[in-house]
């Protein structure tokens, strides 16, 4: 199949970009192209790493300036757990809830 008339073109960069230009979203695409490990291109170190941890950190101290390592360590274990009987619909329902409404981590007062 010709690459002008693949899943690529049609789909996914069309979707891209109405996602930059509409919400200012910054897209990236990186198929056959990512590098893997700490300072590649999402900082992931192997393919089968869904959350990319660097921005996901990035966002939770920006978003709760009080947090520290071991709250955002637990933050990344809370959101990555998973019940092997839940669908996949089930599954995206339940993250989504948690990152729009939190994730709870324990807060220890002072």
């Amino acid at each position: 199949m010709s690459y002008d008339y693949s899943e690529n073109i049609l789909v996914q960069e069309s979707a891209g970009k109405l996602l930059q230009k509409e919400l200012g979203w910054e897209v990236q695409f990186a198929y056959n192209t990512e590098v893997l490990g700490e300072k590649g291109t999402f900082g992931r170190k192997e393919y089968k790493e869904i959350l990319l941890f660097r921005y996901f950190k990035e966002a939770l101290k920006k978003l709760n300036p009080w947090i520290n390592e071991s709250q955002i360590e637990a933050a990344k274990e809370i959101l990555e757990q998973r019940l092997s009987s839940s669908s996949l619909l089930q599954i995206n329902e339940e993250k989504y809830f948690m990152l729009r409404e939190g994730i709870p981590v324990i807060v220890k007062v002072a």
